[in-house]
């Protein structure tokens, strides 16, 4: 009699704790709402790119290589040198005479005929395009990783999140199976296979731990900032960013507008236009020049005077065009033009070879974002019918038709399937973003679609 009491006792037990404890970690995920302040992607990334060294370096070496443009055509313009030659000279014998004398010249020059510097212009706009897109590459990138590192730390909180229900769980199966085996009912091999799933679990829940703080780590090291609490993303949040587009419709935007590929591009446009500067060489140059020259000899004018027309000693101006061709090099200009062609050759492989790697990585993360879709409405149901499941499981307990045992061994499949849920989500905009990346589109208006996913505050 006194057994059957104890054991009543322990069944009130283990139906309080399932009611308490099981329930609430299964269904809501053990969440008490507590609203803080909290900070989105776009100030994540805003403050990394305030705090990055490298980003901020490749901006002025983009700023550096743009100055090339201007100063090749300064080449094209008039230029005004001035050139001043003043002393004075003592001779003994036989004048004994002091000698002053000046000589000042000022030329204008203006390049008529010149295709080497007109070609060089070319090559100088084609190189600052080229520089402005590998910048436009590498701060997409930039982008890609601070977006990754966020949506890491809100999946590892999501992990922690389901393994401390995973833990509280598997511990309150523990307690209730040790109290059954207390009084008989359940076997030692029942309680040491509950011990072990709850040290399992306790392990699990260190690892995530360790995890969340190291994505926290790399999210400070690329912003050089602590976050208390990022915004979350939507519960009701759509998974089908793609809206219908077909593969070929990505594809048409990477080719178009995938910044490595227009660098490669422009790269081969300007070694085309720089065949163009060494073929100049062959061509004639002409320029235009008008000069001014004042001299003055102290010792001229003593035996000539200032007037005398014979004197070489006075003022003037002289106006002309100037040619300057190179007749024979010996072969050396033929070879330069071979070499450029020959490093336009390759320009034009690297260009096809960088076509190829983007059609491909747009291909391989269109199909990853669309069978990732199905995954997330797979793992999705297969949460809610696991949930489901236990539901009925437990009615069944409560009614005595079932043991706590099988009641228990249906939560790690609703724990199991919640964090595939979780997984596959941040993989799909994992994907995503790189999809974007590769279409050239991952810039700051996409942050700015990005963000509007999340909450503008969490709950922990």
């Amino acid at each position: 009699m006194r057994k059957k009491i104890l054991l009543r006792g322990i069944c009130s037990n283990v139906r309080n704790f399932i009611r308490s404890s099981i329930s609430v970690s299964c269904v809501v995920l053990f969440c008490f709402p507590s609203f803080v302040s909290a900070t989105s992607l776009l100030d994540v990334y805003l403050q990394a790119k305030h705090f990055s060294p490298q980003l901020k370096g490749l901006h002025n070496q983009y700023l550096a290589d743009a100055q090339v443009v201007p100063i090749k055509d300064a080449e094209l313009l008039p230029t005004l040198s001035l050139s001043a030659l003043i002393s004075r000279d003592h001779y003994r014998k036989p004048l004994r005479a002091k000698v002053d004398y000046h000589d000042i010249n000022l030329k204008l020059q203006q390049p008529l005929l010149d295709m080497s510097a007109w070609n060089q212009t070319a090559v100088a706009n084609k190189q600052a395009l080229q520089a402005r897109y590998n910048y436009v590459a590498a701060e997409q990138k930039f982008i890609l990783r601070v977006a990754t590192l966020y949506f890491k730390v809100l999946e590892e909180e999501e992990n922690v999140s389901a393994t401390m229900a995973e833990l509280k769980s598997t511990k309150v199966t523990f307690n209730a199976i040790s109290q059954r085996f207390y009084v008989g009912v359940a076997t030692r091999a029942d309680q040491t296979q509950a011990r072990a799933q709850y040290l399992m679990a306790k392990a699990s829940l260190i690892d995530v731990q360790h995890k969340l703080q190291q994505s926290r780590v790399d999210l400070w090291a690329i912003s050089g900032k602590h976050y208390g609490s990022l915004d979350n993303l939507k519960s009701n949040l759509a998974f089908n960013k793609l809206h219908n587009s077909t593969v070929n419709f990505w594809l048409h935007k990477s080719i178009s507008s995938n910044p490595e590929l227009l660098a490669k591009s422009y790269l081969a446009m300007s070694k085309y236009s720089a065949v163009k500067v060494v073929r100049s060489d062959l061509f004639p140059e002409v320029s235009a020049f008008i000069n001014y020259r004042n001299v003055k000899n102290s010792l001229a004018d003593r035996f000539f005077g200032d007037n005398a027309s014979f004197s070489p000693f006075r003022t003037g101006f002289s106006f002309g065009l100037q040619l300057t061709w190179n007749l024979l090099e010996s072969g050396g200009t033929i070879a330069r033009i071979n070499q450029a062609a020959y490093q336009y050759g390759a320009a034009l492989m690297q260009q096809d070879a960088t076509r190829r790697e983007i059609t491909k990585l747009t291909k391989q993360d269109y199909l990853k974002v669309v069978s990732t879709e199905y995954l997330i409405s797979a793992y999705k149901s297969s949460y809610i019918a696991n949930l489901a499941t236990w539901r009925s499981f437990y009615a069944k307990y409560r009614i005595g038709t079932i043991s706590v045992t099988n009641l228990f061994k249906q939560v790690p499949k609703v724990l199991t399937a919640h964090k595939n849920y979780i997984s596959a989500k941040y993989t799909y905009i994992q994907y995503f973003l790189r999809l974007r990346l590769d279409a050239g589109e991952l810039n700051l208006h996409a942050i700015q679609e990005i963000n509007k996913w999340l909450t503008t505050s969490r709950v922990t």
